[in-house]
Formats: structure tokens, C-alpha cells, sequence
């Protein structure tokens, strides 16, 4: 059994692709997984013991060089696929929503292709599960379902469960020596200050006011990528705090992780980093993410939000309404931050909502709910092959959103009864 997996771009979405490996090879045993990711995010995947071969993708020079010419960039892109090309295989996933992924699966040697292709000159989809996938990106206050689990369903393996997998491969004593070199006694907090957007992150004077609380008790470590260190300059080391934004690899950073009590982000790639190596983690969802949808994969997860019916903001950019984001103070955050370390008996409560995953891969469904969703995705008329690729919430269409969702009061129902999500506390 040969599989072809297509999961190039976004470091969060290649760490929740990796329960999906392993539940391939629970399913199928004797398998070989080929495993396509870009360059940038070939860290969080090498090592992967259940990837037989990892094809990194020149991403960017694709992009560049077609930018300028677009015979070479297709020049280029069919020639990386020559290995690809020369592979027969069972099973290709393509996990992406690009039309490079789309090229690579629509031009390789399978039987069975699923997730998205490019055909006839743009994208398509002929599996119900990436047409959900697809309608419920731009409306993820509708998604129920973990993006770990549609990763599942679209590969066939929701039968098998599998965690996350993410191998911090940096020394311990060599982390503890260049990045964590405190004094002992404190209990040592890893901060991400700032996520892909700012509408995501806390503001450089709320993770200053945060940092000020968090030292107060505790060893801190700043940590972020490349760039963001622009947005808090001057912040010098001290004896319990270090700054390591853009100052780490990704196989640091996820040793930085590893070797910390607790990570507090709005970042999903450390999020599911920490949840992956089984760092107690909270997760902060202020914008643009969806708790129920991309909360991470385990056990234990604590998941800091605004009370409000519309919180976390799918549409920060254009939201009049900017009360949902005013509970995430750094009061509120210390509170929670506290209650997980075991240092405070309550925890915030004013203003925010905070969640916490009961069991390992908390999402559960059984055959007869997800046949339910999937008659219910093929039979919706607004979700095609591609043409509308949301769900439209315009007035006159809102009977038929009520239609496709309430076919998930049920499966709500179940995962409320079993508490798989609780109210921390």
C-alpha cells in the first residue's frame, strides 16, 4: 500500500495532520506514506516515524519564478514532481487549498484521489469531507468537528485513533544551558506574545503588562518568530526572564516548549506543539480561529475565550463590535495561568470563557452521526464542487443554513453529554 499525503503550507496544520499517519498505518500496517510539505515547515514532519519519505517542495522559488514567468514556474513545479510522477499510488490526500497542491494531485498516479484538484483551471472537490472542509472555513462558528478529525474522515480512518506527534529533537541539557539558564525554584512559563495576525495576539502593552505579572512568580521565556520582536523592542534579559523572539529554530522552539511548565499562545503551530509533546498549555482564542474547530488534539488543553455568542471574531477586520476581545486582559490570563500550574484555587471568570479538554483526542463520533453529515454535505445544494465555496449567511439564505445545521444538534448534543469539552473550574 503506497499513500500520497499533500501538506505543504501552515506549521498547525502539518502537526494536525500527523494523527492521520499514524492512523493509516493502524489501518493498513504494511504502508508506505510519501509525505509532500514545504520547505519552511519540513522541521515540524521530519523524523516523523511514520513517514517512509518526505518530499520537500521549493515553495517559494515556485512562486517567485512563475511570478515572473509562468511557464517557468510550471517548469519548475513539474520538475520537482518527477519523483512523484514515477510513483504508483494507492491513496493521495491533498490537504491544501492552493492550486500547487491541487496541480500535484490532479498530475500524480492514484487510485483512489481525494481533498482538493486542480482541473479544467481552478479547484475542485469530489469528496464529501473537503467539500465540508472547504464550505466551513469562512464559517467556523458552524464547524462542530476538530480539523484533526476531518483530516481523519477525509483519509478514511476515523476508526483508528492517533495523537498528535511532535519530537522535540534538541538536547535537553543543551536547551537548559542556551535558553533556560535560570536559577532554580521557579517553575519556568513560555509566553508566545504574538500570532500570524494582531487581531490574533494580545498588544505589545498588554504582553508587557502580562510578562510583568508572570515574572513576578515565575521564570519567563519570550518566544516567537523571526520579525515580531519588532513589535516590543528594547526588552532586555533579566534573571528570570529571557527573550528568544526570532532567536530559535524550530527545533529549539519546540525544545524551549518542551522543556517549560506551561505555554501560554494564541499561536495554533505552538498550541499544537505543546499539546503534541504534552506541555500543559492555555490556548488563547482571541480572532480568527475557532476553539471547537482547531483547538489542539489532547488532553488537558486550556482554552481562554470571550463569552460572547460571536467570540472568537471570524472577521476582525471589518467587526464593529470590539467587546469580545476586552475580557482577554492580562489579569484574566495570570489568573488562568495560575489555576494551571496548581499556584491559585479559582481562575478568571469575569469576561472570558475558559474550557478544558476532558481525554486525548477529544472529538469522537460514531459511523452513524458522521453517514448522517455526509448525506446532509452530498445533498446540500450550496455546496458543490468548488462554485460556492462558503456557506452564505445573507438573509434570504439563512433557512438554508438552519437546514445544514441542524443536522448537527444531535451530534452536539452527544459531545456535550459526554463532556469531552467542560467548563474549567
Amino acid at each position: 500500500m503506497k499513500i500520497l499525503i499533500i501538506q505543504p503550507y501552515r506549521l498547525g496544520d502539518v502537526l494536525q495532520t500527523t494523527p492521520v499517519l499514524q492512523a493509516l498505518k493502524m489501518k493498513y500496517n504494511d504502508v508506505e506514506i510519501d509525505f509532500v510539505v514545504d520547505s519552511s515547515c519540513a522541521g515540524a514532519i521530519r523524523g516523523n516515524p511514520f513517514v517512509s519519505r518526505l518530499i520537500v517542495l521549493p515553495r517559494r522559488s515556485i512562486q517567485e519564478n512563475g511570478g515572473k514567468n509562468a511557464m517557468a514556474g510550471f517548469r519548475e513545479l513539474y520538475a520537482f514532481m518527477g519523483e512523484i510522477l514515477q510513483t504508483r499510488y494507492d491513496l493521495a490526500i491533498n490537504y491544501n487549498f492552493d492550486s500547487i497542491g491541487g496541480i500535484i494531485l490532479k498530475e500524480c498516479m492514484a487510485l483512489d484521489k481525494r481533498g482538493v484538484i486542480f482541473r479544467n483551471g481552478r479547484i475542485e472537490m469530489d469528496d464529501p469531507w473537503t467539500k465540508y472542509l472547504f464550505a466551513i472555513i469562512s464559517n467556523r462558528q458552524y464547524s462542530l468537528i476538530n480539523i484533526t478529525d476531518i483530516f481523519r474522515l477525509m483519509a478514511g480512518v476515523q476508526d483508528f485513533r492517533a495523537p498528535l506527534y511532535l519530537k522535540a529533537k534538541a538536547n535537553k541539557a543543551v536547551i537548559k544551558a542556551r535558553f533556560l539558564d535560570f536559577p532554580p525554584g521557579k517553575k519556568t512559563v513560555a509566553l508566545q506574545g504574538f500570532a500570524s495576525s494582531m487581531e490574533r495576539s494580545l498588544s505589545p502593552v498588554q504582553n508587557m503588562e502580562l510578562i510583568k505579572k508572570l515574572t513576578k512568580k515565575y521564570n519567563v521565556v519570550l518566544i516567537g518568530g523571526a520579525g515580531e520582536e519588532r513589535y516590543m523592542p528594547g526588552l532586555k534579559d533579566d534573571e528570570n526572564f529571557r527573550n528568544l523572539t526570532g532567536k530559535t529554530s524550530l527545533d529549539e522552539l519546540a525544545g524551549v516548549i518542551k522543556n517549560s511548565d506551561l505555554l501560554i499562545t494564541p499561536d495554533t503551530f505552538a498550541m499544537h506543539a505543546g499539546a503534541a509533546m504534552g506541555v500543559r498549555t492555555l490556548a488563547m482564542f482571541k480572532a480568527g480561529a475557532w476553539p471547537f474547530e482547531t483547538a489542539p488534539y489532547a488532553a488537558g488543553v486550556r482554552i481562554i475565550y470571550a463569552p460572547e455568542s460571536c467570540a472568537p471574531c471570524d472577521k476582525p477586520g471589518t467587526c464593529a463590535n470590539k467587546r469580545c476581545g476586552s475580557g482577554m486582559t492580562p489579569q484574566n490570563i495570570m489568573l488562568a495561568a495560575e489555576s494551571v500550574l496548581g499556584d491559585a484555587e479559582g481562575e478568571a471568570a469575569a469576561g472570558v470563557e475558559i474550557l478544558e479538554s476532558k481525554r486525548d483526542n477529544f472529538l469522537y463520533f460514531d459511523a452513524g452521526h458522521l453517514e448522517k453529515i455526509i448525506e446532509l454535505i452530498s445533498a446540500n445544494s450550496l455546496i458543490n464542487s468548488g462554485k460556492t465555496p462558503i456557506i452564505p449567511v445573507k438573509r434570504e439564505l439563512r433557512g438554508a443554513v438552519r437546514a445544514l445545521t441542524c443536522g448537527f444538534r444531535a451530534l452536539e448534543a452527544d459531545l456535550k453529554r459526554d463532556s469531552v469539552y467542560t467548563r474549567a473550574g
